[in-house]
């Protein structure tokens, strides 16, 4: 079996960098490129291409360059990326709208990445309370009225006192379309300095609507000490990543029970 270094510690490179350990027994395999592209709602398009690394090597990912890179969408617009100083692939005029269907290709030496991802409408966070579990922990728990009719999917990242969580919770509505959802999200707290959430805590949870393609992503991203897989990419073209198009809302409190 490969594994690439990089997936086991690829969540979003854009947003936080900490490490989720996963212990593996992985073996060398050829360097292959990893590309992770995002257009949120009403921001720009951000594309992050380097190459994997084995287990073991340096945990330095410059980014590859010569890299012919554009998004389109259904309207008709089309836009070459630029690199930029931050190590991006950025857009400056094609941004995320509710939706919209946007396109990415990516040639590197002559290869094409491709993907197609709509972008879904936003579902707000309608609750938010602290949920005392049957161990006498407590953990965030979110409601949401899911719209009827249309298949939705979710995933819910943790903050506490600032600090992104590593991990997170998916959600669809195969079971549940249409109606009023609570989802409880939990947390290790040996990323929370072995502590669980304590009275005064700020508590911070970001629900994006994903495509079905990314959704897929983070699912299996989730099983990967089950499966010893890489996680299931909506790119195509053998590549590893994904395409992220998606919606969010935020809800904060005060931890107190």
């Amino acid at each position: 079996m490969k594994v690439n270094i990089l997936i086991l510690i690829l969540v979003s490179l854009f947003f936080f960098s900490c490490e989720q350990e996963v212990e593996l027994k992985v073996n060398t395999s050829e360097p292959c490129y990893v590309i992770e592209a995002l257009i949120t709602l009403g921001e720009f398009a951000k594309v992050n291409i380097v190459e994997s690394k084995n287990y073991g090597e340096d945990n330095q990912y410059p980014p590859v360059r010569n890299v012919m890179v554009s998004i389109s969408d259904n309207t008709g617009e089309k836009e070459i990326l630029e690199l930029m100083a931050s190590g991006l692939y950025e857009s400056k005029e094609i941004k995320g709208i509710e939706g919209r269907t946007y396109h990415l290709n990516v040639e590197i030496e002559q290869q094409e990445y491709t993907s197609v991802a709509t972008m879904p409408y936003a579902v707000p966070i309608e609750d938010m309370i602290m949920f005392k579990t049957t161990t006498d922990s407590y953990f965030p728990k979110i409601t949401y009225n899911d719209p009827p009719g249309i298949r939705n999917y979710y995933r819910a990242i943790l903050s506490i006192n600032g600090k992104r969580m590593p991990g997170m919770e998916v959600m669809d509505d195969r079971d549940t379309d249409g109606k009023k959802n609570s989802s409880l999200i939990l947390f290790d707290p040996d990323y929370n300095g072995g502590d669980d959430i304590k009275k005064g805590d700020v508590v911070r949870i970001e629900m994006q609507c994903l495509d079905k393609g990314a959704y897929t992503y983070f699912e299996s991203l989730n099983r990967i000490n089950e499966s010893l897989a890489n996680p299931t990419s909506n790119i195509t073209g053998g590549v590893l990543g994904y395409f992220g198009v998606y919606t969010y809302d935020t809800k904060e409190i005060i931890a107190d029970w």
